[in-house]
Protein backbone atom coordinates (compact mmCIF):
# COMPACT_ATOMS: atom_id res chain seq x y z
CA UNK A 1 0.00 0.00 0.00
CA UNK A 2 1.45 3.55 -1.10
CA UNK A 3 1.30 6.50 1.37
CA UNK A 4 2.94 8.65 -0.85
CA UNK A 5 1.08 11.44 -2.95
CA UNK A 6 1.53 12.24 -6.67
CA UNK A 7 3.21 15.27 -7.60
CA UNK A 8 1.00 17.74 -8.99
CA UNK A 9 0.26 17.35 -12.71
CA UNK A 10 0.24 13.56 -12.55
CA UNK A 11 -2.82 11.28 -11.58
CA UNK A 12 -5.48 13.02 -10.18
CA UNK A 13 -6.09 10.24 -7.21
CA UNK A 14 -4.62 9.00 -3.82
CA UNK A 15 -4.31 6.37 -2.31
CA UNK A 16 -6.35 6.53 1.16
CA UNK A 17 -6.55 4.21 4.30
CA UNK A 18 -6.84 0.46 4.00
CA UNK A 19 -5.61 0.83 0.33
CA UNK A 20 -8.69 2.34 -1.23
CA UNK A 21 -8.32 4.87 -3.60
CA UNK A 22 -10.07 7.90 -3.67
CA UNK A 23 -10.56 10.89 -5.99
CA UNK A 24 -8.65 14.17 -5.15
CA UNK A 25 -5.29 14.66 -4.71
CA UNK A 26 -4.18 16.88 -1.27
CA UNK A 27 -0.51 17.77 -2.32
CA UNK A 28 2.19 20.03 0.27
CA UNK A 29 2.64 23.27 1.79
CA UNK A 30 4.31 24.08 -1.77
CA UNK A 31 0.97 23.75 -4.05
CA UNK A 32 2.17 23.86 -7.48
CA UNK A 33 5.62 23.87 -6.78
CA UNK A 34 5.30 20.17 -5.94
CA UNK A 35 5.95 17.88 -2.55
CA UNK A 36 7.70 19.75 -0.02
CA UNK A 37 7.15 18.88 3.49
CA UNK A 38 5.76 17.58 6.47
CA UNK A 39 2.36 19.30 5.24
CA UNK A 40 2.13 16.87 2.09
CA UNK A 41 -1.50 15.21 2.62
CA UNK A 42 -0.39 11.12 2.62
CA UNK A 43 -3.54 8.65 3.00
CA UNK A 44 -1.45 5.88 4.38
CA UNK A 45 -2.20 4.11 7.84
CA UNK A 46 -0.43 5.06 11.10
CA UNK A 47 1.15 2.43 13.12
CA UNK A 48 -0.36 1.83 16.30
CA UNK A 49 1.78 0.68 19.12
CA UNK A 50 0.16 -0.99 22.27
CA UNK A 51 1.79 -2.76 25.89
CA UNK A 52 2.52 -6.13 25.37
CA UNK A 53 2.33 -7.96 28.57
CA UNK A 54 4.81 -11.20 27.12
CA UNK A 55 7.52 -8.73 25.68
CA UNK A 56 9.76 -6.06 27.51
CA UNK A 57 7.28 -3.70 28.39
CA UNK A 58 4.51 -4.79 30.27
CA UNK A 59 2.21 -4.60 33.45
CA UNK A 60 2.46 -1.53 35.46
CA UNK A 61 5.60 -0.65 34.05
CA UNK A 62 3.89 -0.30 30.19
CA UNK A 63 0.83 1.98 31.57
CA UNK A 64 3.21 4.23 33.46
CA UNK A 65 5.25 5.03 29.98
CA UNK A 66 2.00 5.39 28.39
CA UNK A 67 0.21 7.62 30.39
CA UNK A 68 3.82 9.91 30.37
CA UNK A 69 3.72 9.87 27.03
CA UNK A 70 0.26 11.11 26.88
CA UNK A 71 0.60 13.46 29.66
CA UNK A 72 3.65 15.11 27.32
CA UNK A 73 1.89 14.74 23.98
CA UNK A 74 -1.13 17.08 26.20
CA UNK A 75 1.04 19.33 27.30
CA UNK A 76 2.84 19.89 24.11
CA UNK A 77 -0.51 20.49 22.24
CA UNK A 78 -1.30 23.01 24.44
CA UNK A 79 1.57 25.34 23.93
CA UNK A 80 0.20 27.50 21.51
CA UNK A 81 2.78 29.04 18.89
CA UNK A 82 2.59 32.25 16.57
CA UNK A 83 1.94 29.52 13.82
CA UNK A 84 -0.67 30.29 11.16
CA UNK A 85 -2.03 27.45 9.60
CA UNK A 86 -4.80 26.74 6.24
CA UNK A 87 -6.73 24.45 4.55
CA UNK A 88 -7.96 25.56 1.29
CA UNK A 89 -10.19 23.23 -0.98
CA UNK A 90 -11.39 23.94 -4.28
CA UNK A 91 -13.76 20.84 -5.68
CA UNK A 92 -15.03 21.54 -8.88
CA UNK A 93 -14.78 18.23 -11.19
CA UNK A 94 -17.69 15.60 -10.12
CA UNK A 95 -18.39 12.01 -11.06
CA UNK A 96 -21.90 12.18 -10.88
CA UNK A 97 -24.02 13.58 -13.74
CA UNK A 98 -26.16 14.89 -11.27
CA UNK A 99 -24.28 17.01 -9.94
CA UNK A 100 -22.49 19.98 -12.72
CA UNK A 101 -19.06 20.51 -12.48
CA UNK A 102 -17.92 24.28 -12.15
CA UNK A 103 -15.37 26.13 -13.88
CA UNK A 104 -13.77 27.97 -11.04
CA UNK A 105 -12.96 26.29 -7.49
CA UNK A 106 -9.22 25.26 -8.50
CA UNK A 107 -8.40 28.44 -9.71
CA UNK A 108 -9.94 30.45 -6.72
CA UNK A 109 -8.29 28.02 -4.41
CA UNK A 110 -5.06 28.78 -6.29
CA UNK A 111 -5.68 32.30 -6.08
CA UNK A 112 -6.33 31.85 -1.88
CA UNK A 113 -3.31 30.09 -1.53
CA UNK A 114 -1.07 32.36 -2.98
CA UNK A 115 -2.79 35.32 -1.31
CA UNK A 116 -2.15 33.39 2.40
CA UNK A 117 1.15 32.30 1.90
CA UNK A 118 2.14 35.84 1.44
CA UNK A 119 0.92 36.87 4.79
CA UNK A 120 2.33 33.98 6.58
CA UNK A 121 0.10 31.22 6.66
CA UNK A 122 1.97 27.45 5.82
CA UNK A 123 -1.28 26.64 3.55
CA UNK A 124 -2.09 22.64 2.62
CA UNK A 125 -4.08 23.03 -0.43
CA UNK A 126 -6.97 20.24 -1.95
CA UNK A 127 -8.10 19.93 -5.11
CA UNK A 128 -10.76 17.94 -6.53
CA UNK A 129 -10.81 15.59 -2.94
CA UNK A 130 -12.98 12.68 -2.39
CA UNK A 131 -14.84 12.09 0.72
CA UNK A 132 -12.33 9.95 2.18
CA UNK A 133 -9.18 12.23 1.31
CA UNK A 134 -11.61 15.39 2.45
CA UNK A 135 -12.11 13.90 5.88
CA UNK A 136 -8.46 13.22 6.19
CA UNK A 137 -7.41 16.22 5.06
CA UNK A 138 -9.38 17.92 7.71
CA UNK A 139 -8.00 15.76 10.44
CA UNK A 140 -4.29 16.59 9.51
CA UNK A 141 -5.47 20.27 9.35
CA UNK A 142 -7.12 20.35 12.95
CA UNK A 143 -3.81 18.70 14.44
CA UNK A 144 -1.49 21.56 12.93
CA UNK A 145 -4.18 24.12 13.75
CA UNK A 146 -4.34 22.94 17.50
CA UNK A 147 -0.51 24.46 18.31
CA UNK A 148 -1.49 27.72 16.18
CA UNK A 149 -2.51 31.22 16.96
CA UNK A 150 -4.38 31.51 13.67
CA UNK A 151 -6.43 28.94 11.48
CA UNK A 152 -7.78 29.32 8.26
CA UNK A 153 -10.42 26.71 6.54
CA UNK A 154 -11.67 28.51 2.80
CA UNK A 155 -13.82 25.64 0.59
CA UNK A 156 -14.74 26.38 -3.01
CA UNK A 157 -17.56 24.03 -4.33
CA UNK A 158 -20.71 22.31 -4.52
CA UNK A 159 -22.86 22.78 -0.93
CA UNK A 160 -25.91 22.47 0.28
CA UNK A 161 -28.25 21.85 3.18
CA UNK A 162 -30.91 19.36 4.39
CA UNK A 163 -32.74 19.37 7.61
CA UNK A 164 -30.76 22.58 8.70
CA UNK A 165 -27.75 20.55 8.48
CA UNK A 166 -24.82 22.19 6.13
CA UNK A 167 -22.77 19.66 3.72
CA UNK A 168 -19.97 20.66 1.36
CA UNK A 169 -19.74 17.63 -1.41
CA UNK A 170 -16.97 15.81 -2.19
CA UNK A 171 -16.13 14.86 -6.02
CA UNK A 172 -17.01 11.58 -5.83
CA UNK A 173 -20.87 12.03 -4.10
CA UNK A 174 -22.76 9.66 -6.08
CA UNK A 175 -25.70 11.37 -7.07
CA UNK A 176 -28.54 13.09 -5.53
CA UNK A 177 -31.52 10.59 -6.38
CA UNK A 178 -33.80 10.58 -2.89
CA UNK A 179 -34.95 8.06 -1.39
CA UNK A 180 -39.15 7.00 -1.15
CA UNK A 181 -38.77 9.25 2.17
CA UNK A 182 -37.96 12.02 -0.46
CA UNK A 183 -34.34 12.72 1.50
CA UNK A 184 -30.98 12.58 -0.19
CA UNK A 185 -28.35 10.31 1.78
CA UNK A 186 -26.27 13.02 2.25
CA UNK A 187 -25.00 11.51 5.91
CA UNK A 188 -22.81 8.51 4.18
CA UNK A 189 -21.72 10.45 1.02
CA UNK A 190 -21.01 14.12 1.76
CA UNK A 191 -18.71 15.94 4.24
CA UNK A 192 -20.94 17.54 7.29
CA UNK A 193 -19.31 21.81 7.60
CA UNK A 194 -19.79 21.10 10.88
CA UNK A 195 -16.73 18.41 10.65
CA UNK A 196 -14.51 21.24 9.62
CA UNK A 197 -15.73 23.65 12.58
CA UNK A 198 -14.61 20.49 14.72
CA UNK A 199 -11.15 20.85 13.46
CA UNK A 200 -11.06 24.97 13.84
CA UNK A 201 -8.42 24.37 17.12
CA UNK A 202 -6.39 27.93 16.37
CA UNK A 203 -6.66 30.61 18.85
CA UNK A 204 -8.43 32.00 15.93
CA UNK A 205 -10.45 30.56 13.51
CA UNK A 206 -11.83 32.32 9.89
CA UNK A 207 -13.57 30.00 7.84
CA UNK A 208 -14.84 31.16 4.19
CA UNK A 209 -17.01 29.49 2.51
CA UNK A 210 -17.16 30.02 -1.01
CA UNK A 211 -19.80 27.50 -1.94
CA UNK A 212 -22.99 26.86 -3.37
CA UNK A 213 -21.64 27.58 -6.23
CA UNK A 214 -24.47 28.31 -9.79
CA UNK A 215 -22.79 26.08 -12.64
CA UNK A 216 -20.95 28.11 -15.28
CA UNK A 217 -23.25 30.33 -17.29
CA UNK A 218 -26.33 29.78 -15.02
CA UNK A 219 -27.03 32.95 -12.50
CA UNK A 220 -29.17 32.76 -9.24
CA UNK A 221 -32.01 32.01 -11.35
CA UNK A 222 -30.73 28.33 -12.42
CA UNK A 223 -32.92 25.91 -11.01
CA UNK A 224 -31.48 22.43 -12.79
CA UNK A 225 -33.21 20.08 -10.62
CA UNK A 226 -36.38 21.73 -10.30
CA UNK A 227 -37.35 24.36 -7.45
CA UNK A 228 -35.86 22.11 -4.82
CA UNK A 229 -33.06 22.10 -6.42
CA UNK A 230 -30.07 21.22 -3.59
CA UNK A 231 -27.16 23.00 -5.54
CA UNK A 232 -28.86 26.25 -5.44
CA UNK A 233 -30.50 26.04 -2.09
CA UNK A 234 -27.44 27.45 -0.39
CA UNK A 235 -26.51 26.80 3.13
CA UNK A 236 -27.46 27.56 6.96
CA UNK A 237 -25.79 29.65 8.97
CA UNK A 238 -23.65 27.95 11.33
CA UNK A 239 -24.12 29.88 14.58
CA UNK A 240 -22.31 30.12 17.31
CA UNK A 241 -19.04 27.34 17.82
CA UNK A 242 -18.91 26.75 21.56
CA UNK A 243 -15.62 27.80 23.29
CA UNK A 244 -13.79 28.71 19.86
CA UNK A 245 -12.97 32.53 18.80
CA UNK A 246 -14.66 31.63 15.25
CA UNK A 247 -15.46 33.86 12.06
CA UNK A 248 -17.36 32.01 9.00
CA UNK A 249 -17.18 34.47 5.79
CA UNK A 250 -20.11 33.63 3.79
CA UNK A 251 -19.86 34.59 -0.24
CA UNK A 252 -23.81 34.83 -0.57
CA UNK A 253 -26.18 35.38 2.05
CA UNK A 254 -28.21 32.73 3.68
CA UNK A 255 -30.02 29.97 1.62
CA UNK A 256 -28.80 31.63 -1.27
CA UNK A 257 -26.14 30.20 -3.66
CA UNK A 258 -23.17 31.95 -4.71
CA UNK A 259 -22.02 32.79 -8.58
CA UNK A 260 -19.34 30.55 -9.92
CA UNK A 261 -17.98 33.79 -11.66
CA UNK A 262 -18.08 34.09 -15.59
CA UNK A 263 -13.95 35.21 -15.13
CA UNK A 264 -11.26 32.98 -14.06
CA UNK A 265 -12.60 33.22 -10.33
CA UNK A 266 -15.58 34.02 -8.58
CA UNK A 267 -16.27 37.71 -7.62
CA UNK A 268 -15.77 36.63 -3.97
CA UNK A 269 -12.42 35.01 -4.58
CA UNK A 270 -10.86 37.99 -6.40
CA UNK A 271 -12.15 40.59 -3.82
CA UNK A 272 -10.90 38.26 -1.21
CA UNK A 273 -7.86 37.66 -2.11
CA UNK A 274 -7.86 41.66 -3.03
CA UNK A 275 -8.01 42.84 -0.07
CA UNK A 276 -6.95 40.41 2.93
CA UNK A 277 -3.05 41.61 2.52
CA UNK A 278 -3.89 45.23 3.23
CA UNK A 279 -2.10 46.45 5.62
CA UNK A 280 -3.73 47.60 9.26
CA UNK A 281 -7.36 46.20 8.08
CA UNK A 282 -8.97 43.95 10.65
CA UNK A 283 -10.55 40.79 9.08
CA UNK A 284 -13.90 42.61 9.73
CA UNK A 285 -13.11 45.78 7.64
CA UNK A 286 -11.52 43.56 5.14
CA UNK A 287 -14.79 41.67 4.68
CA UNK A 288 -16.77 44.69 4.49
CA UNK A 289 -14.87 45.75 1.37
CA UNK A 290 -15.47 42.25 -0.21
CA UNK A 291 -18.85 42.57 0.57
CA UNK A 292 -19.12 46.02 -1.11
CA UNK A 293 -16.93 45.10 -3.92
CA UNK A 294 -18.78 41.58 -4.69
CA UNK A 295 -22.23 43.43 -4.38
CA UNK A 296 -21.37 46.34 -6.71
CA UNK A 297 -19.50 43.64 -9.57
CA UNK A 298 -23.13 40.85 -9.61
CA UNK A 299 -25.34 44.32 -9.64
CA UNK A 300 -26.37 43.38 -6.39
CA UNK A 301 -27.46 39.88 -7.42
CA UNK A 302 -25.30 38.59 -4.53
CA UNK A 303 -24.13 40.03 -0.98
CA UNK A 304 -22.09 38.35 1.59
CA UNK A 305 -22.84 38.31 4.83
CA UNK A 306 -20.31 37.20 8.34
CA UNK A 307 -20.90 36.01 11.43
CA UNK A 308 -18.34 36.56 13.95
CA UNK A 309 -17.59 35.26 17.38
CA UNK A 310 -13.99 36.62 17.86
CA UNK A 311 -12.56 37.64 21.25
CA UNK A 312 -9.88 39.46 19.59
CA UNK A 313 -9.14 42.19 16.66
CA UNK A 314 -7.72 39.88 13.94
CA UNK A 315 -5.56 40.69 11.33
CA UNK A 316 -4.17 39.16 8.46
CA UNK A 317 -1.25 42.34 8.01
CA UNK A 318 -1.28 43.82 11.62
CA UNK A 319 -0.63 47.98 11.12
CA UNK A 320 2.66 49.64 11.57
CA UNK A 321 3.69 50.11 14.80
CA UNK A 322 2.97 54.25 15.92
CA UNK A 323 6.53 55.84 17.81
CA UNK A 324 5.60 57.66 20.18
CA UNK A 325 6.62 61.41 19.76
CA UNK A 326 10.46 62.43 21.08
CA UNK A 327 10.47 63.09 24.55
CA UNK A 328 11.17 67.10 24.92
CA UNK A 329 15.07 68.03 25.37
CA UNK A 330 17.02 67.99 28.82
CA UNK A 331 17.26 71.38 30.21
CA UNK A 332 20.57 72.92 29.72
CA UNK A 333 22.34 74.64 32.43
CA UNK A 334 24.09 77.87 31.82
CA UNK A 335 26.99 79.37 34.17
CA UNK A 336 25.89 81.17 36.57
CA UNK A 337 22.95 78.64 38.36
CA UNK A 338 20.71 79.51 35.41
CA UNK A 339 18.59 76.76 33.43
CA UNK A 340 17.22 76.91 29.74
CA UNK A 341 14.28 74.41 29.96
CA UNK A 342 13.25 72.49 27.19
CA UNK A 343 10.31 75.27 26.13
CA UNK A 344 12.97 77.99 25.79
CA UNK A 345 11.80 79.43 28.96
CA UNK A 346 14.60 80.58 32.07
CA UNK A 347 14.97 79.21 35.27
CA UNK A 348 17.18 80.44 37.99
CA UNK A 349 18.26 77.64 39.90
CA UNK A 350 19.19 78.04 43.51
CA UNK A 351 22.70 78.63 44.86
CA UNK A 352 24.63 76.05 46.38
CA UNK A 353 23.87 75.84 49.90
CA UNK A 354 27.15 77.36 51.21
CA UNK A 355 29.20 80.28 49.93
CA UNK A 356 32.54 78.17 49.84
CA UNK A 357 30.80 76.04 47.16
CA UNK A 358 29.22 78.28 45.53
CA UNK A 359 31.85 80.85 44.92
CA UNK A 360 33.87 78.95 41.77
CA UNK A 361 29.94 79.35 40.31
CA UNK A 362 29.48 83.55 40.84
CA UNK A 363 33.29 84.10 40.23
CA UNK A 364 32.93 82.59 37.00
CA UNK A 365 29.65 84.14 36.15
CA UNK A 366 29.41 87.59 34.41
CA UNK A 367 25.81 87.58 35.11
CA UNK A 368 25.23 90.41 37.75
CA UNK A 369 21.67 89.14 39.27
CA UNK A 370 23.89 85.88 39.97
CA UNK A 371 26.48 88.34 41.94
CA UNK A 372 23.73 90.32 43.55
CA UNK A 373 22.06 87.46 45.11
CA UNK A 374 25.20 85.72 46.57
CA UNK A 375 26.15 88.87 47.80
CA UNK A 376 22.62 89.06 49.32
CA UNK A 377 22.17 85.53 50.82
CA UNK A 378 26.28 85.41 52.37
Amino acid sequence: MSGEWPFPGVADSIRVRGGSRARGRLDSAGGRGGYRGRHAFSGATRAETAGNAGGGCGGRYALGVRAVGCVAALLASAQLTDARVALVIGNATYESSEIADLKNPGRDAELMHEALEKVGFEVTPGRNLGREAFLEALTKFGKAAASAAAAVFYYAGHATTEDGVNYMLPVDMPGLQRDDGGAVNYGDHAVRLARAMDELRGRQNLVFLDACRTPPGRGRGYRGLGADDPLTRGIAAVGTVKGKQVLVGYAAEKGQPALDGEGGNSPYAVALAKHLGTPGLDVNAVLRRVRNEVVEATGEEQQPWTEDTLAETFYFVPPEPVAPPPPPPPPKVEPGGETTGGGGQVVVSPLPPSWERGWPVVAGSENPDTVRRYIVKY
